[in-house]
């Protein structure tokens, strides 16, 4: 009864082989050992489809010839038979023009006498993952990019969006929100550091009266060049020009003391007047004309920014008590 089971379960065995390697998808095929080569004695349909000289007499080194990696191949069939145990291999021929992988199991067998005399080999083939994790590298490595790319974007939007928000529209100076940031930061510095900082108050003289006559573009205009004749008075990257509101500016000099401060005014104004705006009410050559207040930390008692506004603003109206087109510094 033994006898009948054991031939029953070799016969299901060699039935299960047979159909495995006549059906199955993957290479099959058996290698006779030789003394410095392999040759196949028999490999299934997927085995030829992979390589049709994989025939019955082949040796291996004829069907790797120009293989990119044929030394590591025979190698691992070296290595299988020395070992006598299976070994897995990796193999990256080229196939059509095209890089694939496979996997490959070599088993051992042996003759009567324990002797490795052929190979069973098997491979699969793994060039479908290898592309699908590659392309998962790339659309991870473009998403990373396109990612990197609209932070920045975003970024430069965000800086754009702080610049315009601490920016005049219509001059491109600073205003009151970046003057009130600055001036605190400025107060601080000289409290703690001992130094200086001047402020000028500037406002166009007779403005409405010039908005009346010329109209309110002709105004913006005016503004503009206000704007322009601070700038090039005041070339320091720390200085900081301020429309302040309507048609008042400031300029906030940092490390400038008052004759340093007056310098900058007296600039303001001759900039302005030979700018040569016509202004049929003003006293002054009949050109938009500037008066202008200058203060400095160290001669007035500054515990906050409205100490600097009010005593600018002070001189400035005696600027214009003074009949205009002038600065008055406090003393």
């Amino acid at each position: 009864m033994t006898d009948f089971h054991a031939a029953l379960d070799q016969q299901a065995l060699l039935q299960f082989f047979e159909a495995l390697w006549h059906h199955a998808r993957d290479p099959f095929w058996i290698a006779k050992v030789l003394d410095d080569d392999f040759e196949i004695v028999n490999a299934n349909e997927a085995a030829r489809a992979l390589e049709p000289r994989q025939v019955p007499g082949a040796r291996f080194r004829d069907l790797l010839a120009g293989w990119e990696g044929a030394e590591e191949i025979i190698e691992g069939y070296r290595r299988c038979v020395a070992l006598g145990s299976t070994v897995v291999t990796e193999q990256k021929p080229v196939l059509d023009g095209r890089q694939r992988l496979f996997e490959t199991i070599l088993v051992p067998m042996r003759d009567d006498r324990g002797v490795v005399t052929h190979i069973w080999g098997t491979s699969k083939e793994l060039t479908r993952f290898v592309e699908t994790e590659r392309e998962l590298k790339e659309l991870n490595e473009q998403l990373e990019e396109k990612i990197e790319r609209r932070t920045a974007e975003l970024r430069r939007a965000m800086r754009e969006l702080q610049a315009l928000s601490l920016t005049d529209p219509l001059t491109g100076l600073a205003n009151r929100r970046r003057f009130d940031e600055v001036v605190v930061s400025e107060l601080a510095r000289i409290k703690r550091t001992g130094g200086v900082l001047s402020l000028l108050m500037v406002d166009i003289d007779h403005f409405k009266e010039y908005n009346d006559r010329y109209g309110h573009l002709a105004g913006d205009k005016c503004l503009v060049a206000v704007a322009d004749a601070i700038r090039s008075a005041s070339h320091r990257t720390m200085d900081l020009g301020v429309r302040y509101g309507g048609d008042e500016f400031l300029v906030l000099l940092p490390e400038t003391d008052s004759a340093g401060a007056r310098r900058v005014a007296e600039r303001i104004l001759a900039s302005m007047q030979a700018s040569g705006i016509p202004h049929e009410h003003t006293a002054t050559d009949g050109v938009v004309t500037l008066s202008v207040g200058v203060v400095t930390s160290d001669l007035i008692s500054v515990d906050t920014p409205d100490d600097l506004i009010v005593a600018a603003d002070d001189c400035l109206y005696r600027a214009k008590d003074r009949g205009r087109n002038q600065w008055v510094a406090s003393s």
